[in-house]
């Protein structure tokens, strides 16, 4: 997914900063600062089908946003992807809604 996104944003010239989670993790203060962006938190950037993978819970709110922090940061498939960047909001997914709000700036 993230592929087709970054394929989707270089033909439209819309300028973009790419960063391969996997590779370079987030750190604690940078998810922390993300969490701030989103409506709900920390719980929003979690990733529930990450968590299916390790044996966490589908349902972010089973946990504490301390629980959920400390998780992300030592594996970055708990963290919702792609994610976009806007000034002080976050979009997640690449579906119509993203693009459509990516195209607009």
């Amino acid at each position: 997914m993230c592929s087709d996104a970054k394929q989707w944003l270089a033909e439209r010239n819309l300028a973009f900063t790419f960063r391969e989670i996997f590779q370079k993790p987030l750190s604690r203060d940078e998810l922390v600062a993300l969490a701030a962006k989103a409506s709900a938190g920390i719980h929003d950037l979690y990733a529930a089908k990450g968590a299916l993978k390790v044996g966490l819970p589908e349902d972010g709110r089973m946990l504490t946003a301390a629980q959920i922090l400390m998780v992300q940061v030592r594996n970055p498939d708990l963290i919702r992807y792609p994610l976009f960047e806007l000034d002080d909001r976050l979009l997640f997914g690449f579906h119509q809604a993203t693009r459509d709000a990516l195209v607009v700036l």
